[in-house]
């Protein structure tokens, strides 16, 4: 690693697909060019100008680099396998089952008085059973936020353990008399 003190007059000037830098009088000037927004850093400060050269992208310090190269293996490895999550109907009459009238649309049917129909976004993949719901997806964050809407249509009742729930989730029932143990 090298520090260089950055002072009035050096010309500073690196350029990537993603970001580049410049040095102004007063400030570097970090640009993002995705987005067009600017990071300004003071010129009095040492930086560690140390730039791991990838294709795309310039990284400061060595930390940089390698919290970028570990999260890119991750991402990769989740694109790679994916994300499933499996979700359980427990409860008399209650039954889940996949309509014919779209490809992505799931009938609940949780104790209602009437049958809620749910269309699931493009990227969610599903298997249904009679009492279970498999979904998969390759994003971690639609599939969790799915199986939330999911789950609040009738989250269980803490006294009958009774709706909808997680495969792995545990759930302690309650008394129904305050006195009782």
């Amino acid at each position: 690693m090298k520090n260089i003190l950055i002072k009035y007059g050096y010309k500073l000037f690196k350029r990537s697909n993603l970001l580049m830098i410049s040095y102004n009088k007063y400030f570097l000037i970090l640009k993002n060019m995705l987005d067009n927004s600017y990071f300004l850093i003071h010129n009095d400060l040492y930086l560690n100008m140390v730039l791991y050269k990838n294709s795309y992208f310039y990284f400061f310090n060595h930390s940089y680099y390698r919290k970028f190269k570990l999260n890119m293996v991750k991402y990769i490895k989740n694109l790679l396998r994916g994300f499933s999550i499996i979700i359980d109907i427990i409860g008399l009459g209650y039954y889940i089952t996949k309509t014919n009238i779209l490809k992505n649309l799931i009938r609940l049917s949780v104790g209602h008085n009437h049958c809620i129909y749910y269309y699931l976004p493009k990227g969610i993949f599903f298997r249904t059973k009679r009492r279970q719901i498999f979904l998969f997806s390759f994003s971690y964050f639609l599939l969790k936020n799915v199986s939330v809407d999911i789950i609040n249509f009738r989250r269980i009742s803490v006294y009958k353990l009774k709706g909808i729930k997680l495969k792995d989730a545990l759930y302690k029932k309650k008394n129904w008399k305050k006195g009782v143990n």
